[in-house]
């Protein structure tokens, strides 16, 4: 009874349950029968089931010829020592570069390759090519506004400049036309993905640094400057960009009494205008 009832169960019933389960269970249900595997990894459940989850911390404790990844659901006031969704052992020595809608974007920088890997389901894919080479460059993911397209960026300007890899399109890398910001050193290689858009913190020798953006859409760039406040003080290339929800935040460290120095983050609160308005929004030792 149980066989014939889930065999003949209208897929748009068998979708609403299966969204209603945690992600821990999902991969387990990948393996109940191909119908099930084809139905969960359609991209509407995958961004439906994303959209109703809640979010995940990913940690990485690299050894000599692998990595193994935790991951863990964040949860405000947990009652316990949290455990790991799920846990695996990556086969590639690798670091993570980025991340976007429960992807990493993963580097091994022993052997030049990029890869794109799924933590929950473990699956990945490698990005092979000739600008995974192991410099000081940059890379981000990162899904784009309207054709929701999920993209690679690699950029460094002053060898091979800006190339794209769309995973949906299963092809190579492709350069990016256009004018690119110039700068000399990515002070994190990381990019914080925000609405559609890759932001670098960057520099160029004897200049001021300042925030490099790339728009996964128009594959144009653009560029801002960090909070004014810290670019007056001579430690700002030790600040960091990071994503806070749905907000592009810039982490500093600011002057205390007696010498020490306490965390400052920075919210910005207008992207569409010129001159972007930060906001401090939490300081602490």
């Amino acid at each position: 009874m149980k066989q014939n009832f889930f065999r003949y169960l209208p897929s748009e019933i068998l979708i609403d349950i299966l969204l209603g389960l945690s992600l821990e269970n999902i991969a387990t249900c990948k393996c109940v029968c191909k119908s099930w595997l084809s139905l969960i990894e359609t991209d509407y459940f995958s961004k439906s089931h994303l959209s109703k989850s809640a979010p995940v911390l990913v940690v990485s404790i690299p050894s000599t010829n692998s990595n193994w990844f935790n991951v863990f659901k964040l949860e405000e006031k947990p009652k316990r020592k949290p455990n790991p969704i799920t846990k695996f052992d990556f086969p590639q020595a690798s670091t993570i570069q980025g991340s976007s809608n429960g992807l990493l974007l993963l580097k091994n920088p022993f052997r030049d390759h990029l890869y794109v890997c799924n933590p929950i389901t473990r699956e990945f894919v490698e990005l092979r090519g000739r600008l995974t080479r192991p410099r000081e460059d940059c890379y981000g993911i990162g899904v784009s506004r309207i054709s929701g397209q999920h993209k690679v960026v690699y950029l460094n300007p002053t060898y091979d400049g800006c190339h794209v890899y769309t995973l949906e399109s299963g092809s190579s890398w492709r350069r990016v036309e256009g004018v690119i910001p110039s700068f000399d050193c990515c002070h994190s290689s990381v990019a914080a993905f925000v609405s559609g858009n890759l932001y670098w913190f960057v520099s160029k020798f004897r200049k001021p640094p300042y925030v490099c953006c790339f728009d996964l859409e128009t594959e144009c760039f653009s560029t801002f400057s960090p909070p004014i406040e810290c670019l007056k003080r001579n430690n700002v290339n030790k600040g960091m960009l990071c994503t806070l929800g749905d907000c592009l935040c810039f982490c500093d460290d600011e002057p205390e009494f007696k010498g020490d120095y306490y965390h400052v983050i920075w919210l910005l609160k207008e992207y569409e205008l010129v001159e972007k308005s930060w906001c401090k929004v939490s300081a602490g030792n």
